[in-house]
């Protein structure tokens, strides 16, 4: 099938069915990675090793939404960013090293975070009043770290040294989940409707990107891990004419699927929406 022919078969199921709106979405959140991996500190060979990234990731989120068909099922098409701003974002690798010491090593203080994110879904069809689906989305983070407090602490003999860190560190989180939907929603009033919703995703994928240029030029540290997604929300609408005025709040949190690769982010959000249907 031709690019041409796909965009006549879309515009060809158009004709009804299309809505738009925009929305504003605080967010309180936390963002961690976690990977194991042998590596070494002052060592020939190679030790147990393991690395911990903590992003204080709250925002405030902006976005456009719009409702529209696909072949002759709903869909909803979601766009959002978060600005530029200062938050905590942490560094720190774990050595066991052959003679029992335990040196942790790493740099905490501030970096300047931004994001964006997309998502399109399609309902397949209904039962008992709730609507079932599939959705994908995509979500994209940077950081870029700021000069922080280097710390270094050892078990043997117990000692805690810190120093100022200047190297460049940028940072990049990629989270790829395809989820299952389930959607019901209840007139409240004669201008009211409740809706709750619930999205599962039992495999999904999120990536690490790392860039040292002082330490590593030329090069990217990526590391990859499994893990799953859930997230459950409320929304209300008042509906005048055309318009509709909605608030809604959300939660959610994704697992990991293995000890040595996790991705950990928890989230928890309102938001207020304006859509024309």
């Amino acid at each position: 099938m031709t690019g041409t022919t796909l965009v006549l078969l879309l515009l060809a199921q158009a004709g009804t069915g299309w809505s738009g709106g925009i929305f504003v979405e605080p967010r309180s959140e936390s963002l961690v990675y976690r990977f194991e991996n042998p590596s070494r500190y002052d060592t020939s060979e190679l030790v147990p090793h393991s690395f911990q990234q903590t992003y204080d990731t709250d925002n405030l989120w902006l976005g456009a939404r719009a409702g529209h068909p696909f072949f002759k099922r709903r869909g909803r098409f979601e766009a959002a960013m978060s600005p530029a701003a200062t938050r905590r974002a942490d560094d720190f690798d774990t050595f066991h090293q052959p003679d029992g010491n335990v040196i942790v090593t790493g740099t905490t203080g501030n970096a300047t975070l931004r994001g964006w994110r997309i998502s399109d879904q399609v309902f397949l069809g209904s039962r008992k009043g709730v609507a079932f689906g599939l959705g994908y989305a995509h979500r994209h983070d940077h950081a870029r770290f700021h000069d922080g407090d280097g710390i270094t602490t050892t078990a043997m003999p117990a000692s805690v040294v810190h120093r100022l860190v200047t190297t460049r560190e940028d940072t990049t989180s990629q989270l790829h989940v395809v989820s299952w939907i389930a959607e019901t929603s209840r007139d409240v009033g004669r201008r009211g409707s409740f809706a709750v919703r619930a999205d599962i995703a039992p495999l999904a994928r999120a990536r690490l990107t790392v860039v040292l240029p002082d330490k590593y030029p030329g090069q990217r540290l990526v590391f990859d891990a499994r893990i799953a997604a859930a997230s459950f929300g409320v929304r209300y609408a008042w509906m005048a004419g055309k318009w509709s005025v909605g608030a809604g709040a959300k939660a959610g949190r994704t697992f990991g699927w293995q000890r040595s690769a996790r991705m950990t982010l928890r989230s928890l959000s309102v938001s207020l929406d304006l859509q024309r249907h």
